[in-house]
């Protein structure tokens, strides 16, 4: 058993044994319940537009600044603990951010910083390089399963391929100038939805949602329940039924609230907050959701959503097996 499994599994072990105090988010599924996992200042920080985690647990939340042009964006650090910290900041428009370990494109942070046009690489001691210049307003990232980045763009609704040497590719068309542009891109690794590129887009129209996107670049319509849509992210590890779930409306002009989408496109009400939007969430390396609110004055809160009871049995059981591995490989 390698280093990192270790760090994912004693990860899992503290999240499940940490107390929580109640959050204001709403869980419609009586298996699971949220409670507030960090809360920060977030007073001239402006809405939070992206999460990821890396190997250690650390979430790393964009936010995009006051103004949405000048150089006022930033991006936070929350420790396993729920402690938080500035990791960077000067970036003009910062939207989705990824983790690009255990591909080709190394153990870096990538975020498309929208307004300075370009897709920012940060290492873990928050310092960055200019990585990519795709078209205009990189925003959304995603990495495919087989290790591939791809990027959507803001203004005329593009997305690209980037490689791993930041070389652009267009990949899709998706439908040119539509209303809103793409907010998140995501993969399935459970093969319950096939292979395609799952896109966001929240226009304000008929032509906004979630669309799947072939190997061809060709998109089409997917939930249409979802009216517009905000972030997509798979459950990966399975405490979610390995379901799609998404940010978003299923009429305009509603709250943002949290939908789980099945294999065929059929989405159900997951949780919402009744004063204020749901917007971005990630999985973390314990297989919970996290979820950020804006309280719409000064403070930024990270829910953590998980299965009553938490598997704080299983994660002390994982760590007795990593032991008990440890000592045969040594015997």
């Amino acid at each position: 058993m390698g280093r990192r499994m270790i760090k994912l599994v004693l990860v899992a072990w503290l999240l499940a044994t940490m107390s929580f105090t109640a959050s204001a988010v709403t869980v419609l599924d009586p298996q699971y319940k949220a409670e507030v996992y960090a809360t920060y200042s977030a007073t001239d920080l402006g809405a939070a537009h992206g999460m990821a985690f890396d190997p250690d647990g650390n979430l790393y939340v964009t936010h995009i600044g006051t103004s949405g042009d000048v150089s006022d964006g930033s991006i936070h650090r929350i420790a396993p603990d729920g402690s938080s910290q500035l990791f960077a900041d000067g970036l003009r428009f910062p939207g989705n951010i990824v983790w690009g370990g255990g591909t080709a494109y190394g153990n870096y942070l990538y975020v498309g910083d929208a307004k300075a046009g370009d897709v920012l690489k940060f290492d873990l001691a928050g310092n960055s390089t200019s990585f990519a210049r795709p078209r205009r307003e990189p925003y959304a990232l995603g990495i495919s399963n087989s290790g591939n980045l791809y990027c959507g763009t803001r203004v005329d609704d593009h997305v690209d391929y980037i490689s791993p040497g930041g070389v652009v590719n267009n990949f899709s068309n998706f439908p040119y100038n539509m209303p809103g542009g793409p907010t998140s891109i995501e993969f399935d690794s459970s093969g319950n939805y096939g292979s395609g590129l799952f896109l966001s887009n929240d226009g304000a129209d008929n032509d906004s949602g979630i669309f799947e996107i072939n190997a061809n670049g060709i998109a089409s319509p997917f939930a249409p329940d979802i009216v517009t849509s905000f972030r997509l992210g798979f459950d990966d590890a399975g405490l979610f039924g390995y379901s799609l779930f998404t940010t978003g409306m299923t009429e305009f002009g509603q709250l943002w609230s949290m939908y789980s989408i099945d294999a065929d496109g059929v989405a159900t009400q997951f949780a919402h907050n009744n004063s204020t939007h749901l917007t971005i969430f990630s999985f973390g390396p314990d297989g919970a959701m996290y979820v950020a609110e804006h309280d719409g004055m000064d403070t930024t809160i990270i829910s953590r959503i998980a299965l009553i009871p938490e598997p704080v049995t299983f994660a002390l059981l994982s760590i007795g097996g990593v032991l008990v591995r440890m000592r045969t490989r040594r015997s």
